[in-house]
């Protein structure tokens, strides 16, 4: 704010905005509520004052300390003891404080400059507010527990944030949560969430190294899918830390490819309402066993990396089943859909949209989807047609006269145009098309690259 010679808040606010962007464009849902210090600095101020009336603060010259000893030393100090020999935020002794471990709830400012958010000294300053112990700003950790207080009350179900985070921070929130509410060492949060870093190269990924790559740039320089990047994270477990790579990222792309494909194959071949052999019955209980499986790794701390290995598996003999019946055309409808169901209701649930859209696809077409389906199938029924004749005629021009000049055959020429259309041209709209011995099949899926320039 110095350097731009602009107030805090005009620089909070820009930095929200964008913040609140790269969730958008993550699909991350908002939040029901927004808290910003600068709007709850009353509510920090008396919760700071009734820390002080149960005796666990004490007021200084350079501010307002919590204090750790009267606290009791068996109370603080949730995910980690620390002896009187550490110190928070790694600063050395500060003379005020009357034990290393103690940490500010309030810290006077010490530039005759600052000002409350009045203005009264005609500064641009607008990160100092007046308090009972003078003019200053909130402490850190007293920040948190004072807005979560003011919208949660005294007990918390689920608390996150990165594992760097666990101490001091979380520690130090924990201590004055139970201090305002009468209760040492009682527990205020029931769940806690740490999660791990973000690695570029073997190095934590962070502005001040200059060695990160920001969500616009993956978004649109990159043009990598949202739903790829939310993938990606789903390979890690939320605790590990999460190394980011070309490699990895192409996986995530594969994999939502892979699901996307396998969904509009089973729609398209699980038709059939006849009696189930023995292939049928076994794939129903591989669907079974792997809700199951899902179910036992959700309550396993949340294993998303187990998660996508099943229903990798699971797609993966569905796929094979899918092949081995195509030959018979008899394909129950009941187990593709048992599967479909579970692939498409667990990304559902991990917040994979693009997976959630081709089930509303698949379940609810508009008339002028069924148009668009339509001219899909009848285009792909043409090249298939088309490219029959082709090969029929190719086993007519088996040769060509001695002495004349070589023709490529008609066959060859048709070909090459259908092979065209299959790998060039319908990939760039989202169009996939796979030649089988039965006939050619098609889905839907993310367009794989632009389409040419016309000319």
């Amino acid at each position: 704010a110095k350097e731009e010679n602009v107030l805090s808040s005009q620089i909070a606010k820009k930095f929200e905005k964008r913040f609140f962007e790269d969730m958008f464009s993550l699909g991350v849902l908002e939040p029901h509520v927004r808290l910003r210090v600068s709007e709850h600095m009353t509510h920090i101020i008396k919760y700071i004052e009734e820390i002080i009336n149960q005796g666990h603060a004490y007021s200084t010259p350079s501010g307002v300390y919590f204090d750790v000893k009267n606290f009791g030393d068996k109370n603080y100090g949730s995910f980690k003891h620390p002896s009187s020999e550490d110190d928070d935020d790694g600063i050395l002794l500060n003379s005020d404080k009357r034990d290393r471990r103690d940490f500010a709830l309030w810290k006077c400012s010490s530039n005759a400059e600052d000002l409350n958010n009045s203005g009264t000294s005609g500064s641009n300053s607008d990160s100092s507010w007046e308090s009972p112990w003078g003019v200053g700003r909130p402490g850190w950790h007293i920040e948190c527990s004072a807005l979560t207080h003011s919208h949660f009350g005294s007990k918390l179900n689920i608390h996150s944030g990165g594992r760097d985070l666990a101490f001091p921070h979380h520690c130090n929130e924990i201590a004055q949560c139970e201090s305002h509410a009468g209760s040492p060492g009682k527990g205020w949060g029931d769940l806690w969430i740490h999660t791990g870093h973000l690695y570029i190269k073997g190095r934590k990924m962070s502005k001040s190294l200059k060695n990160f790559i920001s969500i616009k740039e993956l978004l649109n320089d990159r043009g990598v899918h949202k739903d790829d990047i939310r993938l990606f994270c789903l390979q890690y477990h939320y605790r590990s830390d999460i190394h980011f790579s070309e490699d990895r990222m192409s996986e995530a792309q594969s994999l939502r490819s892979n699901i996307l494909k396998f969904l509009e194959r089973a729609q398209t071949l699980g038709t059939c309402t006849g009696p189930w052999d023995i292939e049928d019955r076994n794939l129903f209980e591989r669907v079974m066993k792997a809700q199951q499986d899902v179910d036992v790794s959700l309550s396993n701390d949340f294993d998303t990396p187990n998660i996508l290995r099943i229903l990798s598996s699971l797609i993966t003999t569905s796929d094979i089943y899918m092949k081995n019946k195509e030959v018979s055309g008899m394909i129950p409808k009941q187990p593709l859909e048992a599967v479909s169901q579970l692939v498409i209701s667990t990304f559902q649930m991990l917040g994979v949209d693009s997976i959630t859209s081709l089930s509303h696809r698949v379940t609810n077409n508009s008339d002028s989807e069924l148009v668009s389906n339509r001219a899909l199938e009848e285009l792909v029924l043409f090249r298939s047609q088309v490219r029959d004749l082709a090969k029929t005629s190719l086993k007519k021009d088996k040769s060509t006269p001695q002495g004349e000049k070589a023709v490529v055959p008609l066959g060859v020429q048709v070909l090459k145009l259908c092979d065209q259309l299959r790998d060039d041209t319908l990939p760039t709209i989202g169009v996939y098309v796979e030649d089988r011995v039965s006939g050619s099949f098609t889905s839907s899926v993310a367009p794989t690259k632009k389409p040419p320039k016309s000319k």
